[in-house]
């Protein structure tokens, strides 16, 4: 469900922004962030513990590092 929703909204951040207070509230808000403290704080700490997990990964010896690309269409 998160990788249509990064395909359909284009961006990491507004997918999990709509994973949070729903896709609608994202499209209502011309595709930026809605403006809803929830919301901003769940993308924010998702987007941190990501960072926080590459940083972790790349100082694993033989790690791949973690890519934040959009998921590949699958149809």
């Amino acid at each position: 469900m998160l990788a249509d929703l990064w395909r359909r909204l284009g961006g990491v951040d507004r997918a999990l922004a709509a994973w949070n207070a729903g896709e609608g509230r994202v499209r209502q808000s011309a595709g930026r962030l809605p403006e809803i403290a929830e919301t901003r704080s769940h993308v924010h700490m998702v987007l941190e513990l990501y960072w926080a997990l590459l940083q972790r990964r790349q100082f694993t010896a033989g790690a791949q590092p973690l890519r934040l690309a959009p998921p590949a269409a699958t149809h």
